[in-house]
């Protein structure tokens, strides 16, 4: 469908990727052929198709503006070439041209037939009509006058047999309508000539470009960024690409961030789908013990935004064989196991940190008796015992 996305794409720097092939495409950056008036006699087509346009009444000029090249059709020229390829399926076909007339019938492509859908013309019925046509049944668009609007731009049109037809300006969607039919032929197919009506395109052409297929919004864009590129020209961002990072709308999660879309690289635990897989890409942990904390030496990658069981997000699980010990357990001084994970066990209450001091505890007393009974802890210098209230530099002489 025209107006929605078909396909995710890929994302890219610079100009988006593009799988597809043209059937007909035919640029002023390589072979135009010229007599020595400088009049068009062969327009080479670049596809693999090598189907060229030829002139076999007067050709259009080849001109230079600025530092861009066209085919210049000053009214009564026209170029040949075989339309076959548009034929009996869908197709697209984009044009850079710019317009410097406003008689009626200023059509970039037609043909020689008067039969309904016997004959693709595409380009201005009149000064504001922009219009495609099967002949017999035209899909028209309103533009600006050329008054109000003389500049190059890059439009494309197409039918979709699925949905329909429908026309682009500089990127933005103009027209569609719902007619499926196909073309059943396309005699006397010519650039800047509708042969049927006499009628002829007064402008220049820098680049036509046919596909046998509906193009993906995907690929319209990477199609459209191409020529705007080249030919320094205005391509819209409203064709279903706002952020112009060559995926559409809704495969694109975020299409005001150019930093999100399917196919970028996944920055884990920054909160931020880049991706477009529907969650952020988070670090987990083995949690062997079930405690929420995980063993920091067992990472893995989880891209659901969540953990699975048996991992946690949490890491810094000191012993992961019991659940007793994380960073969020209460510290218990003095039982020999960092509770905590803090680097150690804590030191009983009142123990001395006298570095030149020896504790133990009072004979006969277990040395797990700490805690609340502290004051029970003797401190042996010099071959005396002191109560562990006593500062470290002074000995209780009383003591027996």
């Amino acid at each position: 469908m025209w107006f929605a996305a078909l396909g995710s794409g890929s994302a890219s720097a610079g100009p988006c990727p593009l799988s597809v092939s043209p059937v007909r495409r035919f640029t002023v950056g390589a072979g135009v052929e010229v007599d020595g008036n400088g009049v068009v006699t062969r327009w080479e087509d670049q596809s693999v198709q090598e189907s060229d346009a030829t002139a076999t009444r007067d050709g259009p000029f080849l001109v230079t503006e600025g530092n861009r090249e066209a085919l210049e059709f000053r009214g009564g020229q026209a170029l040949d070439f075989d339309g076959s390829a548009l034929v009996d399926t869908d197709y697209t076909v984009f044009v850079v041209a710019q317009r410097s007339g406003t008689a009626p019938g200023a059509f970039y492509l037609g043909g020689s037939r008067r039969t309904d859908d016997e004959n693709l013309v595409f380009g201005y019925e009149n000064d504001t009509t922009l219009r495609l046509s099967h002949f017999g049944n035209s899909l028209d668009a309103e533009v600006l006058p050329l008054a109000s609007d003389s500049g190059w731009r890059i439009q494309a049109f197409g039918l979709d047999q699925s949905s329909g037809r429908a026309i682009f300006d500089r990127g933005a969607p103009l027209g569609f309508d719902t007619r499926t039919s196909p073309l059943a032929g396309y005699d006397g197919a010519q650039i800047g000539a509708f042969s049927a009506y006499d009628d002829f395109f007064t402008g220049r052409i820098a680049e036509i470009v046919m596909f046998d297929q509906a193009l993906t919004c995907e690929e319209r864009v990477a199609v459209g960024r191409d020529l705007s590129e080249r030919f320094e020209l205005e391509w819209s961002n409203l064709d279903g690409d706002v952020d112009l990072d060559c995926v559409c709308d809704p495969a694109d999660c975020d299409d005001d961030d150019p930093a999100r879309a399917p196919g970028l690289a996944e920055v884990p635990d920054d909160e931020v789908d880049q991706d477009c897989t529907g969650a952020d890409t988070v670090t987990c942990y083995a949690d062997a013990d079930g405690d929420d904390y995980g063993d920091p030496a067992k990472p893995s990658l989880s891209g659901t935004g969540d953990c699975p069981a048996g991992q946690a997000r949490g890491a810094g699980d000191c012993d992961d064989g019991s659940a007793q010990v994380n960073p969020a357990a209460t510290e218990v001084a003095g039982n020999g196991i960092d509770d905590d994970c803090a680097l150690g066990d804590d030191p009983l209450a009142g123990a001395a940190t006298d570095p030149g001091c020896t504790c133990e505890a009072a004979p006969g007393l277990s040395p797990g008796l700490g805690g609340v009974v502290g004051w029970m802890l003797l401190r042996r210098r010099s071959g005396r015992w002191a109560r562990p209230g006593i500062g470290a530099t002074d000995v209780d002489r009383s003591a027996p």
